[in-house]
């Protein structure tokens, strides 16, 4: 006898677990560099040296550093996977694999992290022509918790949107300007920076700009799509009939 819940499979949470790994660490590669502005650690140590780092840190983490093949990759990525691993079951069940997904995610980013970290302050030493002196610091826990947080407001606005349109209603993205007061209040970020370097990128003819523009459009639609209702796709796939049955 089942008892009509939907069944728990194991590949949608992997690849949320495996996602937000991606968002994470890309968090946690590029938070030293800012933190060694801070400290005073890059040579010279003047204004404009710390306001480059992070400039650059703030691209590096959204891959508009060279470093990606797709500006914003753990966006991407994220949004792929909490739209598919999204169910229509308990809040209590989603919230426990979702906390579960992300303590899981942040443990393995926290692992990777120094290769990327390395990645990310040796790109800025070449492309800047400044020097470092002192040891290469690990993410802060303000920094993970920032990833984290980044990572919960973007994962709640997917889901919510799929619940949206799965069930007409709009309901379901209510959480969303208020978790996004409290990311602009946690994490103060430059949007306005990232999205007009991604726009001038674009209208020069960039190949990843461009493709990276692309494919926002193209992901929310086959997203969409994902969720159309069981009678439109009945529909779909009846042959037209092409002679008249009189």
């Amino acid at each position: 006898m089942t008892s009509g819940r939907p069944a728990l499979t194991p590949w949608p949470l992997a690849a949320l677990v495996a996602a937000d790994v991606l968002f994470l660490w890309m968090f946690l590669s590029a938070a030293p560099l800012e933190q060694m502005a801070e400290a005073g650690q890059l040579t010279p140590d003047h204004r404009a040296t710390r306001d480059s780092a992070f400039a650059f840190a703030a691209s590096w983490r959204h891959g508009m550093a060279g470093n990606s093949p797709l500006y914003m990759p753990g966006f991407f990525a994220l949004a792929i996977a909490v739209w598919f691993w999204m169910r229509p079951v308990r809040v209590s069940r989603i919230l426990v694999e979702w906390m579960a997904s992300l303590s899981m995610a942040a443990a393995i980013a926290w692992l990777l992290a120094p290769v990327g970290v390395v990645s990310a302050v040796t790109s800025f030493s070449v492309t800047s022509g400044t020097g470092w002196h002192g040891l290469i610091p690990r993410a802060s826990m303000e920094a993970v918790g920032a990833g984290a947080y980044t990572a919960i407001v973007w994962s709640t606005f997917v889901a919510g949107s799929r619940l949206a349109l799965a069930r007409q209603s709009i309901r379901y993205l209510l959480p969303v300007p208020i978790l996004t007061i409290g990311l602009i209040m946690f994490r103060p970020w430059t949007v306005d920076d990232f999205v007009g370097f991604w726009i001038a990128q674009t209208m020069a003819g960039d190949p990843v700009a461009t493709l990276s523009a692309l494919a926002i459009p193209i992901v929310a639609a086959v997203l969409g799509w994902s969720e159309r209702p069981p009678q439109c796709v009945q529909i779909l796939r009846r042959r037209p009939r092409t002679v008249s049955e009189r």
